[in-house]
């Protein structure tokens, strides 16, 4: 499983004592690191990848509104960002209850039978690829 960074933590997320699962709160004061992500509500996870091939699945449960996948570890943290490819992230989630999306540029709508409660990402990476 993915362990989370909470220093990449934006304040109104809380995350779990094995920092394993997150969620919605109210705003808390967190120091403003320069890894904290302010400009979204999301958290990175602590190990990154240089190479090789990695799985792992996200439990989405009920959630109406959530985004996951992979992004360098270069991103901009602190200015509206669109998640994309080019922006440094491979996302797909779903930004309503019925309408789940690939965030490329432009985004791809992706058609399911039912609303997914897991989902498994997988990556096959080669360094610079």
């Amino acid at each position: 499983s993915v362990i989370l960074d909470p220093n990449t933590a934006h304040s109104n997320l809380k995350l779990s004592q094995g920092l394993t699962s997150v969620q919605y709160s109210s705003k808390k004061p967190l120091p403003d690191n320069p890894e904290r992500c302010t400009s979204r509500m999301w958290v990175l996870g602590a190990n990154g990848f240089i190479s090789g091939k990695h799985c792992w699945t996200v439990d989405v449960g009920q959630g109406k509104d959530w985004y996951i996948g992979v992004a360098r570890e270069s991103i901009k943290r602190k200015s509206a960002v669109f998640l994309s490819p080019t922006e440094g992230f491979w996302v797909i989630g779903q930004c309503s209850i019925d309408s789940l999306w690939a965030q490329t540029s432009p985004r791809t709508r992706i058609h399911v039978k039912q609303k997914p409660e897991k989902i498994t990402i997988e990556l096959d990476f080669i360094k610079g690829k």
